[in-house]
């Protein structure tokens, strides 16, 4: 779902601040309008960035701290029908 929400963003984004850099304007747009487009907008893309920046690097780290947890796990002794003979 942010990979939707921030690619719709990057085009916007991109696009406005194209819209900005070289003053021209597309569909009758006023420069004005584009520049609060622009302004207001990136405050969410950069909130949506910062966001699938975290789960980025938690899906990374994830697998190294998982598997510290299971040979932790596997250290610790455990109890099995040969132990227990009855």
């Amino acid at each position: 779902m942010l990979v939707l929400v921030i690619s719709t963003m990057v085009l916007i984004i991109a696009g406005t601040g194209t819209m900005l850099a070289y003053s021209f304007s597309v569909f009758g747009l006023d420069l004005g309008f584009v520049r609060y487009i622009h302004n207001k907008l990136s405050i969410y893309f950069t909130f949506v960035l910062v966001l699938m920046t975290i789960t980025g690097l938690y899906m990374y780290v994830f697998p190294t701290l998982n598997r510290s947890r299971s040979q932790k796990n596997a250290k610790t002794p455990s109890v099995t029908f040969e132990n227990n003979k009855m």
